[in-house]
């Protein structure tokens, strides 16, 4: 069985809704609680959790937008992993090519990974010994890719737990 894969891991779409719903529950509490018609609190209290409900949503909404990076992966035919970061804001002479942020780095899928058949939270050490977390969802990738590399990251798995012994 041949693991040879190249795969561009896109931002997730589904993720960053999910986030910004998420932000948008927590300034609406937020604001509930900052105007007095959710609990009975002092009137510093009630401002004081009011604006650090907007502080928290406005920080995470800042910290994801910062934070969509496009991800190259391949795997070799012998389970090399490879990892580059291309930062999307800088596009290539192509529409369909980014510059990388940095070259490709040997990379050791770490035991803390989650491989789901709809999600795959990869945490990857990479040469520099720097850990990255890769979320892929569904609709990152194309499904066959998807599937593909769904395989070969728990064959990775599998094959680093078996060395282990």
């Amino acid at each position: 069985m041949s693991l040879a894969l190249y795969a561009v891991v896109k931002p997730s779409r589904w993720l960053w809704g999910l986030t910004c719903g998420m932000c948008c529950a927590v300034l609406m509490v937020a604001a509930l609680i900052a105007t007095g018609l959710v609990g009975e609190l002092p009137p510093f209290s009630r401002a004081a959790a009011g604006c650090a409900g907007i502080f928290i949503a406005l920080s995470v909404l800042y910290q994801q937008a910062r934070r969509r990076f496009e991800f190259h992966i391949h795997i070799s035919g012998t389970g090399q992993l490879r990892l580059a970061v291309a930062a999307p804001d800088h596009p290539g002479p192509q529409p369909h090519h980014r510059s990388l942020a940095a070259p490709m780095q040997e990379a050791v899928l770490l035991p803390a990974s989650t491989i789901w058949p709809g999600l795959l939270l990869l945490r990857l050490r990479l040469e520099d010994k720097t850990v990255v977390t890769v979320p892929v969802l569904p609709d990152c990738l194309p499904a066959d890719t998807f599937r593909a590399l769904s395989v070969a990251c728990r064959w990775l798995a599998a094959h680093a737990q078996s060395m282990k012994y």
